[in-house]
């Protein structure tokens, strides 16, 4: 499955480049419900449009609720830093005068949560985009999806990467833990695929993805790397080899219930592995779109046409990378 993928964020580029609208309004309110503690996953990439010259009330609330949330974090990890600071002192002066276990676990646990601390903090107090991975989405966490509003408009939202259908409960989640990636042989089988096939399709533009490889079917045909020597599961790095934007379909739902804020999901959808993907140990490749054929695929009248253009697809070939353990 593609568990982690790089994914085009910033909304304004996306919006220009696929002639779409921007839901304002939709990204303001996540940026402040997870302000007011909703537990949402969005990246730095999400937030990034939103905080470099906000023009439109709904811009100017977003930059104000990321701000502010921004702001708590650093005041929660800089108390989380002085409590482990003080316990690792602790630790290392109980140490001096007698080996305990607990000592040695209070020095152990204090470092690693002051390591974490540093780095969270170093994260929430650079706002600029460094590096690709703080586009870097996994299950769970949100992105930019390109789809058709409820006038027949496309439109730029932000959705959840793990699909909840919207005749399911909350339970779903867990019980379907897998539903961020939707088989292509099983669209027209599985109720929640084939339903979301017919009117509700999107694409998302990534530049990679990330699969858990199990290091036995990797290496069949590949040395490993001696850094990853006695581990059972390694991550997998792919990326296209001229270095091309994918846009990749995906399908999408609307969950509601009462006294809860809508929930938008998304699946990426996957087809059998490319050769080159299936010779790195993996099992399945996202399907990647013409990006002339993305209007045919958000506009198809019916779950046939869009079918239909899932069998004109872009010819990519996949280079990889070991980047470490799973």
């Amino acid at each position: 499955m593609c568990y982690s993928a790089i994914v085009k964020q910033r909304v304004k580029k996306l919006a220009l480049q696929f002639s779409a609208r921007i839901d304002y309004e939709e990204y303001s309110e996540l940026f402040f419900r997870r302000l007011h503690g909703a537990k949402l996953l969005i990246n730095k990439g999400l937030e990034h449009d939103f905080l470099k010259d906000p023009k439109t009330p709904e811009e100017k609330r977003a930059k104000k609720s990321i701000s502010e949330w921004h702001e708590k974090e650093i005041v929660r990890l800089e108390k989380e830093l002085a409590a482990q600071t003080k316990r690792l002192a602790d630790a290392e002066l109980a140490l001096e005068k007698k080996t305990t276990k607990k000592a040695e676990n209070d020095k152990r646990v204090a470092t690693n949560k002051i390591a974490k601390a540093e780095k969270d903090l170093k994260k929430h107090r650079n706002g600029d985009l460094k590096s690709p991975s703080e586009e870097r989405i996994f299950p769970h966490h949100y992105a930019s999806v390109i789809c058709l509003d409820e006038k027949g408009k496309k439109v730029i939202r932000p959705m959840r990467y793990l699909m909840r259908p919207h005749d399911k409960d909350e339970s779903f989640d867990f019980k379907f833990g897998g539903c961020y990636n939707a088989r292509f042989d099983s669209l027209k089988k599985v109720a929640w695929w084939r339903d979301s096939l017919e009117s509700r399709r999107g694409f998302i533009v990534i530049t990679g993805f990330y699969e858990n490889v199990p290091v036995i079917a990797y290496k069949k045909k590949n040395n490993l790397p001696k850094t990853e020597e006695g581990k059972e599961n390694i991550v997998v790095y792919f990326e296209p080899d001229k270095g091309q934007e994918l846009v990749v379909p995906v399908v999408w739902d609307i969950w509601k219930s009462k006294g809860e804020a809508d929930l938008y999901s998304f699946a990426m959808i996957t087809d059998d592995p490319n050769p080159e993907v299936e010779a790195a140990g993996h099992d399945r490749t996202p399907k990647v779109l013409l990006e002339s054929s993305a209007d045919e695929w958000l506009f198809a009248a019916d779950s046939m046409a869009a079918l239909a253009v899932l069998d004109n697809l872009a010819d990519i070939y996949f280079s990889h990378k070991v980047i470490g353990v799973a």
